[in-house]
């Protein structure tokens, strides 16, 4: 008896992460991939389901010669999301909190380094949970093309 309670407890939290996941792709789906426009995705989702007020880092290596565009987006009930990105050093390149918490943000990246983004989604206060993603997409470089 004890087994099968415990089995379907296990059960039951498999289908509530599945359902949260799925949540977040539908999500991303329709609020960070319509920003792409000209841009393609790199394969990538960062996808979490937080609660109002979770920080946390997110390291990506971006390829030399490339255009980026990343964009975050959260559920409406968690509200905005503040993130800030740095190079390796620590050096802010941008902070969204200074360009009226934009969501969206190009860079061009000239030789291929590892970045640091820094979120914090929705105000510390009240109580709230749902979806947090980031997308990132990139443009390859005229050159690129040309070699095709």
């Amino acid at each position: 008896m004890y087994r099968k309670a415990l089995f379907g407890l296990i059960l039951l939290a498999g289908f509530g992460t599945s359902a949260a996941i799925a949540q977040c792709k539908s999500l991303a789906k329709t609020s960070c991939v319509p920003s792409l426009g000209d841009y393609l995705p790199n394969g990538r989702l960062y996808q979490s389901v937080v609660e109002k007020g979770t920080s946390g880092e997110l390291h990506m290596v971006l390829n030399g010669g490339q255009h980026y565009r990343i964009i975050t987006c959260a559920d409406e009930k968690l509200g905005a999301t503040e993130w800030v990105l740095k190079d390796a050093n620590g050096k802010v390149l941008f902070d969204n909190r200074e360009h009226n918490m934009a969501q969206v943000w190009d860079i061009e990246v000239s030789t291929t380094q590892e970045f640091v983004m820094e979120l914090e989604v929705g105000e510390k206060r009240g109580v709230g949970r749902g979806c947090s993603c980031v997308l990132v997409g990139y443009k390859r470089s005229p050159l690129d093309q040309l070699s095709e």
